[in-house]
């Protein structure tokens, strides 16, 4: 048995403004790539607004990262006119995206998601 085999998953939950600049996405790509990390609820309620934008753009991440199992919740969609930068990565509308990404949760809010992750 090899020592990455003997750690225990660490549960985080990451509330990200991914998709206004690249900080994020850089922060994202480094904890998928860390196993011992198994545990992860991705949530998009920071920024200013475009939380359904702002987390299709974190399904594709993880999508590409094979790593699907992950749940990823969004906020109260509030547009405030202002366009994502890493919009342009979709190549189809954030509904497909998001319907199409098993673990997205659609039918609770965020703060509700979170409060039962933690309890």
């Amino acid at each position: 048995m090899s020592c990455e085999d003997q750690i225990n998953p660490v549960p985080i939950i990451v509330d990200t403004d991914l998709g206004d600049d690249i900080d994020d996405t850089w922060a994202l790509a480094f904890l998928l790539s860390l196993p011992q990390y198994a545990k992860i609820l991705l949530i998009s309620t920071s920024g200013k607004g475009n939380h359904r934008k702002r987390a299709a753009i974190i399904c594709k991440i993880c999508q590409r990262a094979g790593r699907n199992e992950i749940p990823i919740v969004c906020g109260i969609d509030q547009s405030y006119g202002v366009e994502l930068a890493q919009l342009s990565w979709l190549n189809e509308p954030v509904d497909n995206i998001l319907n199409s990404y098993s673990n997205f949760i659609n039918n609770t809010t965020a703060a509700e998601r979170l409060v039962h992750t933690i309890m």
